[in-house]
């Protein structure tokens, strides 16, 4: 390849990295709503799915666009490696966008995490509240079999 060929395909790279990046930032900002709704008293599991299928659909594009990073990475990766110099600030830009593309992607693990496992305890808290209204109306229907005992041994 050209020297020329390569900075084209070096931007086009750069490119890739901007748009991913944005989705990042979507994807992010989907993990955060969907905490708002796990933290929330009211459940909305509809808008919670919802927001999961959006999330989806960008981590897919977000997946393509890392193939198409790597078929292009793999394609100019000698020329690169053979006269870095060449393309000293390219690669400095290059590098720079990875790491803040990095970032998000380590803000986004943590935040689901933190997600999944405020998903437990809630799930922990409603199986405890379920125990509880049970364990409640058997000593209801108990006490209710009682007091049937008690007023026809009375009468």
């Amino acid at each position: 390849m050209t020297h020329e060929e390569v900075q084209v395909q070096i931007k086009i790279l750069l490119e890739i990295l901007s748009k991913k990046k944005k989705l990042l930032d979507q994807i992010y900002t989907i993990t955060e709503n969907q905490k708002l709704i796990i933290e929330a008293k009211e459940n909305n599991m509809n808008l919670f799915d919802q927001l999961s299928k959006e999330k989806k659909l960008q981590i897919e594009e977000v997946n393509d666009l890392d193939k198409h990073f790597d078929n292009i990475y793999k394609k100019i990766s000698y020329d690169i490696n053979n006269n870095a110099e060449a393309y000293k600030e390219l690669i400095k830009s290059l590098q720079e966008e990875i790491k803040i593309i990095t970032d998000i992607g380590i803000k986004i693990q943590i935040l689901e995490e933190k997600n999944s496992q405020l998903i437990k305890i809630k799930f922990a808290n409603i199986n405890r509240e379920i125990k509880s209204i049970s364990k409640g109306k058997f000593q209801a229907v108990q006490a209710y079999k009682n007091i049937s005992l008690f007023t026809k041994k009375n009468k």
